[in-house]
């Protein structure tokens, strides 16, 4: 058995991409993995300021929910990852 993270970024509880890795997480189950799902929409993330501390200390210096998210990463025992986002254009969804 396997631990598979799964990451949801949709803007929106219970939208699309969350729809998909539920149905990725139980695919998943189905095949004996234990799962757990982060969704970023409900966390605190800033965006990297590329000042590149973590190249040295292995640690960013912001202070918010990516750094539990980046140890669950680390943690992660599945190889490879798959990333689902929705797509927003010229206010249609695609």
């Amino acid at each position: 058995m396997k631990s598979v993270l799964v990451l949801s970024s949709s803007p929106r509880k219970n939208g699309n991409s969350d729809i998909l890795c539920h149905q990725f997480m139980k695919g998943a189950q189905d095949a004996g993995h234990k799962t757990e799902l982060i969704s970023l929409y409900d966390k605190n993330t800033e965006f990297c300021r590329a000042c590149y501390t973590c190249f040295e200390t292995g640690r960013c210096v912001i202070k918010d929910d990516m750094e539990s998210i980046l140890d669950k990463m680390q943690q992660g025992e599945v190889e490879n990852t798959k990333a689902m986002q929705e797509v927003y254009q010229a206010g249609y969804h695609v």
